[in-house]
């Protein structure tokens, strides 16, 4: 799947991240941004999907068929439905995979966490100490992030037909959201969470707009303080354990992926089946995943000592089986968190970015694979 590039538009931005500069000194932004569709889809289905499989492959992105063949980013026709609410769902959806993709990116976040999963239905939730909270009715922001240097900040997705402006209303409107979180810190003091809206607004054959527009803006949650990562660590603790809970329960292990959400204790006598593969390919040549693959049926399978069961391998259009895993190091130290705290997640460094894999194989810097199971080899079963 080839590249497909987008304008940009960025407003608000204190500092200006290396990868968006015109040039490698200078403090114009790029104008556009190629993404590449693999890693979006590797966010999407990490973000959409539940513990169901994927249909019919979630290393082949599924809108695909739906895009012009062309550089750009256009959709054909209309875009995405007919209904307003089909397109509407469809928009949102996507659109929240296109902020991931953004912020891991190129703005160094590496761990997502829904903000309804940690506030889990509450008005306020406790993180040794420090609350997190709505001040206000109305809508919040999206997601709570955390970066490699264990910042926590804040995000919004939106996916429209129509770039908006940055003065406009529906601008102004995103920005109260973020008025509508409160972080306080043991000692009272309200903290200051750094946030970015992200809206994608798509091209349309339609709408004859020549390709897709990133508009991304810098905004901030109210505070007295900035929040400090370092003072009080036990939310950007809790980030990085949803963001893997939901990992583990694409990966079929329930027990793990609930005691890192809801953060309990599990016993150290009770242990967690998983596949040890080796990677075939470069750069990941001899690397080791836990995981499995999903079948043609939907079904998860995972075998040990022997490759994967072709069903008809004179049958050269038949559709490739795809490997979902996680690095081996990783996986120890999330089973390690879910047994003696979250705390452990502190001596956890997020993988070095790959800007050149080969196609059909993405990974991000949590550690996580997508790719077809031919280039990874199951080696044995072991017990973490």
């Amino acid at each position: 799947m080839r590249p497909r590039r987008l304008k940009l538009s960025l407003n608000e931005f204190a500092t200006l991240p290396a990868s968006l500069r015109a040039a490698p000194n200078a403090v114009e932004a790029v104008t556009e941004v190629s993404v590449d569709l693999g890693l979006l889809y590797h966010h999407y289905y990490m973000d959409s999907y539940g513990v169901a499989p994927p249909s019919p492959d979630p290393a082949q992105f599924e809108y695909l068929r739906f895009l012009v063949d062309s550089a750009e980013f256009v959709f054909l026709g209309e875009g995405l439905g007919r209904s307003s609410g089909g397109k509407r769902n469809r928009s949102m959806e996507l659109g929240q995979a296109f902020c991931r993709w953004f912020l891991h990116e190129h703005l160094d976040v590496v761990y997502f966490a829904p903000i309804e999963d940690l506030l889990d239905g509450q008005p306020k939730a406790e993180f040794d100490g420090l609350i997190l909270a709505r001040s206000a009715e109305g809508d919040t922001p999206d997601f709570l992030c955390r970066d490699s240097g264990r910042n926590v900040t804040v995000a919004e997705a939106k996916g429209s037909y129509a770039p908006s402006k940055f003065g406009s209303a529906k601008f102004r409107e995103w920005r109260k959201q973020f008025d509508r979180i409160l972080v306080k810190a043991p000692s009272g003091a309200v903290q200051t969470l750094k946030g970015h809206i992200v809206e994608t607004a798509w091209a349309t054959e339609s709408n004859g707009r020549a390709t897709s527009e990133l508009l991304v803006e810098d905004p901030q949650t109210p505070g007295d303080m900035p929040f400090s990562g370092e003072q009080t660590p036990a939310l950007g603790r809790a980030i990085v354990a949803n963001h893997y809970s939901r990992i583990f329960s694409r990966l079929n292990v329930p027990l793990l992926s609930s005691a890192l959400r809801y953060r309990f204790v599990i016993p150290d006598e009770l242990r967690f089946g998983f596949i040890r593969w080796a990677c075939l390919v470069p750069p990941f040549q001899g690397r080791t995943f836990l995981g499995g693959y999903y079948a043609n049926s939907g079904s998860t399978c995972q075998r040990a000592g022997r490759s994967a069961d072709i069903d008809d391998p004179l049958d050269l259009a038949r559709v490739s089986r795809t490997f979902v895993g996680i690095e081996e190091g990783v996986a120890s130290t999330a089973v390690a968190a879910a047994r003696r705290g979250l705390s452990v997640f502190d001596r956890l460094e997020p993988a070095v970015h790959q800007p050149r894999l080969p196609s059909g194989l993405s990974y991000l810097r949590d550690g996580s694979v997508i790719g077809p199971v031919e280039f990874f080899r199951p080696l044995e079963v072991i017990n973490l």
